[in-house]
C-alpha cells in the first residue's frame, strides 16, 4: 500500500518537473517512467 502512494507520488512528481521543463507529452510520459 506504501509502495503503491509512494509510486503514484513519483508519476506527479515527475508530471509537475517534466511540465516545469516545458516539456512535450513523450518528454512528460519517460520523465515520469523514470521517477515513478
Amino acid at each position: 500500500m506504501i509502495v503503491l502512494i509512494a509510486a503514484v507520488l513519483g508519476v506527479v512528481v515527475g508530471l509537475s518537473r517534466a511540465k516545469a521543463r516545458g516539456g512535450n507529452r513523450l518528454d512528460m510520459a519517460q520523465y515520469a517512467a523514470v521517477h515513478g
